[in-house]
């Protein structure tokens, strides 16, 4: 090996030691900030071996050249307890004290008398640009300072308008309400020049509360619905451009809680007339398309969301866009027909049309690679198809259709693996769940032959298609909820159509007897220890029908009847158990005892 070679070799050698040294004052430091230090080293040449081939003499073997190593140094972090900025705290904690302290400030005032109304006024005003100019300075060497700053003085605007027109006269109601609107969109301005979404969701709560601080208490439900549409469409613009979840959020329920308030103003007004409704609906159409839509048609988050969202790396993030897709529709369909009142063939076309809206437009989101969210869009299509033909029906299939619904979305979300699917699927179930419950306790709707009339059909379809879903469920804890709610909801619907028939309390003593033992049998071939168990339940239910019940209102002959079927029935299921027991031991490996 040559000189030069052995000289390399040990220049690698020492800056792999380096290497190691920063990696472990990185660790220790953090990364931030990259600074290039420039080191120069010196390195002694060994004394060439005895025998060794001279270089010759005004020859000189190239200097190395100085290592230059990028060395990351970490500005101090703000003082931490428990994982939390303190720093972070006492700035919020201190402009709440301060503002509060200028409420007490001028409290104090007042009952000393020493400011009057103008003054007062006057000095929020100067509060509220002090704090924005404070704000304004720091922005760039105190960041999280000068959010906060900032917020406060939005905050110190806000209350000195609502004060000044409230409490004082001092302003009219065209004044302070163009005041207030000045204030939020220059929240919104240094909010987007800043980059700060924490003071764009201070603009929106200023935005969303002026017209409650500035209110007069005349009911203009129509001004509220299109300052309300003007301030949805505006905000979720700027969530279209800069992405800010926490904003949409607000935007979201801000938006959609003056919506239903502005409906229910309509609903008291019994002068409403044609074009108040029109500019209502209106209002509700731009809010659903503004929070619904638009964030499924940002072109800029789309690949972000299936990077994200398909990889459920955001649980926050996934909750606002499937969430607000999928309540959007129902949201504004509910407020319009509290406001409209249409004919049931009317809502249900409505339905079929926006059902059919949504299912195509899930092809261009599938497209762009945002899968989770084309699934979430069907699933939103089928639940407004449901809505179609429930409405269709006049209402009378409900169950029936939430139900088959449910089974349709399970099947989509077994292909799919889409959470949004599943979820909806088990919203429909429980809802159908419940509402055979209240139909079979009520008994009102149960009437023709037994077990041949249209509640009996409506309750075999909700429980087959529930059975049908607890099926096709992966989760064992999902499975057997739906298996015991169907079996409850099966005794109930059982003695509930007896009734119809004569000595439907005998009849419905023996459903139960012949459905119990159905179970045990079907527990014994599978070695299912819940069939097993339920079967067993059930029969001690029957049995304790027999006894407490249907002993003082049954004739003589059918109670023996009753009694020798169960106990020739028991016994035979008792002289067969082993055999049943057996095959299932044999079918699944297992020698029976």
């Amino acid at each position: 090996m040559s000189e030069a070679d052995e000289h390399n070799d040990a220049l690698e050698k020492r800056l792999e030691g380096i290497e190691a040294s920063l990696r472990r004052i990185e660790a220790r430091l953090g990364v931030t900030e990259t600074v290039t230090v420039t080191e120069t080293e010196t390195v002694t040449e060994p004394e060439p071996e005895t025998g060794a081939r001279q270089p010759e003499t005004g020859t000189r073997q190239p200097e190395p050249e100085p290592v230059t190593e990028p060395v990351t140094v970490t500005e101090p972090e703000p003082a931490t307890g428990n994982g939390i900025a303190v720093e972070n705290w006492l700035d919020k904690i201190g402009i709440g004290l301060l503002l509060l302290g200028l409420g007490f400030l001028f409290k104090l005032s007042v009952e000393l008398g020493l400011l009057t109304p103008p003054i007062k006024v006057g000095l929020g005003l100067l509060t509220g640009a002090g704090l924005g100019v404070a704000g304004w300075r720091v922005r760039e060497s105190r960041r999280r300072l000068s959010q906060i700053l900032m917020g406060g003085s939005s905050a110190a605007f806000y209350i000195t308008l609502f004060a000044a027109y409230q409490f004082y006269d001092l302003l009219p109601h065209p004044i302070a309400f163009a005041g207030m609107i000045a204030v939020t969109l220059a929240t919104f301005f240094i909010a987007i020049r800043q980059e700060d979404p924490a003071l764009a969701v201070v603009g929106a709560l200023g935005g969303f509360a002026t017209p409650f601080m500035l209110s007069s208490g005349s009911g203009n439900y129509v001004g509220l619905s299109i300052y309300n549409a003007i301030l949805v469409a505006g905000m979720v613009a700027i969530y279209a451009m800069r992405g800010w979840k926490s904003l949409l959020s607000v935007t979201a329920f801000g938006g959609w809680l003056i919506a239903a308030i502005a409906v229910v103003m309509s609903l008291d007004d019994a002068l409403v007339g044609t074009v108040d409704t029109a500019v209502l609906g209106l209002h509700l159409l731009v809010v659903w398309g503004a929070i619904g839509v638009v964030p499924l048609l940002r072109p800029a988050d789309s690949e972000r969301e299936a990077k994200e969202i398909e990889a459920k790396q955001d649980p926050l993030r996934t909750l606002i866009v499937h969430g607000l897709t999928l309540v959007s529709p129902f949201f504004s369909l509910g407020l319009a027909r509290a406001l409209w009142d249409l004919p049931d063939w009317a809502w249900s076309t409505g339905y079929l049309i926006v059902a059919a809206a949504y299912f195509a437009g899930s092809f261009p989101l599938e497209s762009r690679r945002s899968r989770s969210l084309a699934s979430n869009v069907r699933a939103v299509a089928g639940l407004l198809l449901t809505l179609a033909i429930a409405d269709y029906f006049t209402f009378d299939v409900w169950p029936v259709a939430f139900a088959m619904e449910a089974v349709a979305l399970t099947l989509a979300a077994r292909e799919l693996d889409e959470t949004p699917l599943r979820w909806g699927a088990h919203i429909l179930a429980i809802t159908a769940i419940f509402w055979l419950g209240f139909m079979l306790f009520d008994g009102s709707d149960a009437a023709g032959l037994a077990f041949l009339n249209a509640s009996s059909a409506k309750a075999v379809g909700v429980l087959g298609s529930v059975l049908t879903m607890s099926l096709l469920l992966r989760g064992r804890t999902a499975k057997l909820a739906y298996r015991y709610a169907v079996h409850f909801l099966l005794l109930i619907y059982l003695l509930d159509q007896s009734m119809l028939a004569a000595n439907g309390d005998v009849l419905g003593t023996a459903c139960w007897g012949i459905y119990a033992i159905g179970l045990l049998i079907a527990g014994l071939r599978v070695d299912s220890k819940h069939l097993k168990y339920t079967g067993l339940a059930t029969v001690v239910l029957a049995v304790g029908k027999l006894l407490v019940i249907d002993m003082a209102g049954t004739e003589t002959i059918w109670r023996v009847l009753l009694f020798l079927g169960f106990g020739l029935a028991l016994l035979a299921v008792s002289y067969v158990a082993p055999v049943l027991g057996g095959r299932a031991s044999s079918a699944s490996g297992v020698t029976p005892k």
